[in-house]
């Protein structure tokens, strides 16, 4: 099941979306900068930083929800997702988690 957050859907993005990925340790997420430029991760990457990470410790970087959060615990489903949104769109693959390695 795909889950999306993003701060402009509320207040509780954030949060949500890191008990999501507690919950979900072996799960994917999509981070999407813009329509075309968006970027596959591991829930477990460093990019997003721990799972206990919140805004006021990082105040330079604020929210981890900013930028919408796409989730699933199936890559296929993330893919399927992408190919359904019709238009191109460049999804890029994180080089540091490597998440269609040992699939």
């Amino acid at each position: 099941m795909i889950v999306e957050f993003h701060d402009e859907d509320g207040k509780s993005a954030h949060n949500d979306f890191q008990d999501w990925r507690r919950e979900h340790e072996s799960g994917f997420f999509i981070h999407v900068r813009s329509e075309n430029d968006q970027m596959l991760h591991r829930v477990s990457c460093s990019h997003a930083g721990n799972t206990q990470w919140q805004p006021e410790d990082h105040e330079d970087w604020g929210s981890l929800t900013k930028s919408r959060k796409i989730c699933s615990t199936d890559i296929r489903e993330l893919q399927d997702r992408i190919e359904e949104g019709g238009g191109i769109i460049i999804l890029k693959i994180c080089g540091d988690c490597a998440p269609l390695q040992k699939l």
